[in-house]
This record gives C-alpha cells, structure tokens and sequence, in this order.
C-alpha cells in the first residue's frame, strides 16, 4: 500500500518472484503474505459490541505464472449477492467461502479480548479491524486497523450505535 489511508490506502500490489520487485513503487510499504486460506475476518467494533463477519480473501496459487498483480483491496473482502468482482475471480477461492460457515471459540476469544485491548488502547469507540488465521499454525494476526468502517454485514448496527451513544451520553451528564 503506498499511504495509510485515504483512496490510495487500498492499492495493493501482490510480488510474487524477484522480478516482481522492479514493479514496486518507492513509498510501498513491504510486508509478507501469510497464507491463511482465503479467508478473512473483519471484526466491526461499537462500544462494547463487536460483530465478525467471514469473508473472502486473497490466494495466490491462482496466479501462477505472474510477476505482481495490482489491485484496490476494497474489491477483494465484499460480501458476494451477485457475480464477484474480477479480483475476487481472480485473486479469491470462493469455494473455501461456502465451507467457512462459523468462527471458532478460540478465535471469537481472541477477537474479543484484542476488541478489548484496542479499545482501551487507542481510545476508541467506532472501529473494524481485520483478522488472518495463519495456515498450518492456526496463528491469528491482526492485518489491518481502520477508524472509519462501514459496518456493512453489522445487521443491527444502528441500535447498537444508538445504545452506546445513550449510555455514553448518560456516563457524560453524571460525570458533570
């Protein structure tokens, strides 16, 4: 990604051999791919409500026979109604997507608790992060933390938006 937020923030590039390198842009920031199986897990935060949601993600054994392949992320993790994006077509095994139906309880604990941990840790109320689960180990990872979410998938959002914001609102008039 060549800056951390804004339109750009979500243009990624994926390198797959050394030629690959000379396709890399000066302000690209390098991090490796851990291979999770296609899915990804974005976790939508509200207070002290959080919802996780199971979505398509990235494989690169589709791409055998490439240098790189460019792409804006927010075409990637979609929940597919309809026909998938072409990066999903390309970059997405759908097929692991209809075996993934529910979120271990060992990984519902550990979204939980880093729910927690963020919350407190960067003072924040409204956020999503995204979760990898390493293949072969079972390693969960957080990949990306975003301020401004959409929420989408977050079937009761707004109730929940609407609670916190009462009780934050009652906490602030007892404090005066």
């Amino acid at each position: 990604s060549r800056i951390a937020q804004g339109a750009q923030g979500h243009d990624m590039s994926l390198i797959l051999n050394e030629r690959g390198l000379s396709t890399v842009i000066e302000s690209n920031v390098i991090v490796p791919f851990i291979p999770h199986n296609a899915v990804l897990y974005k976790v939508f935060v509200c207070g002290e409500r959080h919802k996780t949601l199971v979505r398509p993600s990235i494989t690169v054994e589709r791409l055998t026979g490439q240098d790189s392949y460019n792409f804006h992320s927010d075409t990637v993790s979609k929940n597919v109604k309809s026909a998938p994006s072409q990066v999903q077509q390309d970059l997405c095994c759908m097929e692991t997507m209809n075996k993934v139906s529910d979120v271990s309880n060992e990984l519902l604990d550990q979204i939980s608790h880093w729910c927690e941990v963020l919350r407190n840790g960067l003072g924040l109320s409204l956020f999503g992060y995204d979760v990898l689960v390493e293949e072969g180990t079972g390693k969960a990872y957080i990949v990306d933390i975003n301020y401004m979410p959409g929420y989408a998938g977050f079937e009761d959002f707004h109730e929940v938006l609407c609670d916190m914001l009462a009780r934050s609102a009652q906490s602030t008039s007892k404090d005066t």
